[in-house]
């Protein structure tokens, strides 16, 4: 749902308006890996890293282990904002 409200033309906004709504609606219902992964990615391709990583920190915080995707899309975006801290 939350993918195709932004393959179908929706904004970041859009897809984060919607996410929240159905946190509201059912709360007891948790979002998994690939939601806070394409959350992450949609961000950062609306140049919202601040939010993407907050997004990445709640996955954390949820205890849900990251997927390879989701390292990727981070780093990915990460890089694309100029946001990675290097030594």
């Amino acid at each position: 749902m939350i993918q195709g409200t932004y393959r179908m033309g929706g904004s970041a906004k859009d897809v984060i308006s919607l996410f929240n709504t159905l946190r509201k609606i059912h709360p007891t219902v948790m979002p998994d890996v690939v939601t806070y992964t394409m959350l992450m990615d949609i961000c950062f391709k609306s140049n919202l890293p601040d939010l993407a990583k907050r997004y990445y920190r709640d996955l954390i915080v949820a205890k849900i282990t990251p997927s390879i995707v989701t390292y990727t899309s981070l780093m990915d975006g990460l890089l694309k904002s100029n946001d990675l801290p290097l030594p």
